[in-house]
């Protein structure tokens, strides 16, 4: 008796992942009545226009207009709901680019505010011999030089 021995169960020259599955679209000929109807309701619901084109000796008008519609309202959908995607993002995009507009504006002003701090406060301690009183703001514009070591 072997005791290790590999046994293969797939089927001989099946790659992974292929599926021998029925083949799209399904050959309504080779249906029975019941199934056909059945394949042909689910054809409809759910737009399968190839489907519904390769076996369209088995679709009425009716049948046919359906399919369409359903396919048109899905694809209409689709695209309707990128389009929302899209105007969503552009409307948040602006909002990040004002954002960042803001701050820079805000960076500006605190610089000039540290700049004209630093001239009046050299000006009135030059005038008074007294350290100026101006408040400097750190982290803004201006004061983001880098310190020397000593």
């Amino acid at each position: 008796m072997v005791e290790n021995y590999l046994y293969h169960h797939g089927i001989k020259g099946q790659k992974h992942g292929v599926r021998n599955g029925p083949p799209y679209p399904l050959d309504y000929s080779k249906l029975s009545p019941e199934e056909r109807e059945q394949h042909k309701k689910e054809a409809i619901s759910t737009g399968n226009i190839k489907e519904a084109d390769a076996n369209v000796k088995y679709f009425n008008n009716e049948d046919i207009q359906n399919t369409i519609n359903r396919y048109l309202k899905k694809a209409e959908l689709h695209k309707m709901s990128n389009a929302d995607l899209k105007t969503g993002k552009k409307v948040i995009e602006d909002l990040i680019e004002k954002g960042n507009l803001f701050v820079r504006f805000t960076n500006m002003g605190i610089a000039v505010y540290n700049n004209v701090a630093k001239v009046t406060n050299a000006i009135n301690e030059g005038a008074t011999g007294k350290k100026g009183n101006l408040p400097i703001i750190p982290g803004g514009g201006g004061d983001n030089k880098k310190k020397e070591k000593k």
